[in-house]
């Protein structure tokens, strides 16, 4: 009879396998962090995901089905940081939203991924490489200058750039790079900061410099 009553309580309880939420249009959308694993997988590949939203409950963490969206909306309100390598290489992913409190991406997050818009105006820090080889981007822009890692747009398609600091190969191989702006705070330009950045042309600097240690632009 005990086997039986509790046959029946798992029949008639609801299963909650997952809290991500399928819509129209090929959208996403994860509540909690239990929903990175290989069933969320499953279904953006089964369901031909395209946008992919992190909804403010949910934190941001590296997930393989990354590599299969092409925009991603970051409304986690726990998360301070894009991680290492998020779309590392992705070749599909093209634009990504970050909420204001998300101010800092970290070591390769976007190198050699295919994006071409993302919304930086909130970063106070880009790490080492973490746009190399993002052909696609041609702008960028930030509400507070952020600190550089090295080869953080190396090969990258920007067209300009804001030096708060330069350390070595920022922004070499940039082939469409034509105006850099050189501010306060930027005491030096480190080697190969700008090799091979064939198209650049103008170079201001921002009133108030007094010393700028210049090692070589290629």
């Amino acid at each position: 009879m005990l086997t039986t009553i509790a046959f029946h309580q798992i029949l008639v309880k609801p299963l909650h396998l997952s809290s991500y939420d399928l819509s129209g249009d090929n959208v996403m959308t994860i509540t909690s962090d239990a929903d990175y694993k290989i069933d969320t997988f499953n279904k953006i590949i089964e369901k031909n995901v395209q946008k992919f939203i992190i909804s403010s409950s949910a934190s941001v963490k590296t997930f393989n089905g990354f590599n299969c969206i092409t925009e991603l909306e970051i409304q986690s309100s726990s998360s301070t940081e894009i991680p290492e390598k998020m779309f590392f290489g992705s070749s599909f992913i093209q634009k990504v939203t970050l909420p204001s409190n998300i101010k800092s991406i970290k070591d390769y997050a976007f190198a050699f991924s295919s994006i071409s818009d993302i919304n930086l105006a909130a970063i106070t820090s880009i790490g080492n490489n973490a746009f190399e080889g993002c052909h696609k981007l041609t702008s960028i822009s930030f509400d507070q200058d952020p600190e550089f890692g090295e080869y953080a747009f190396s090969g990258s398609g920007i067209t300009s750039i804001r030096l708060k600091n330069c350390p070595q190969f920022l922004c070499s191989n940039c082939l469409s790079l034509t105006e850099i702006t050189v501010l306060q705070t930027c005491i030096a330009i480190e080697s190969n900061a700008f090799a091979y950045c064939t198209q650049l042309s103008t170079l201001n600097f921002e009133a108030g410099i007094t010393m700028l240690s210049i090692s070589e632009f290629a």
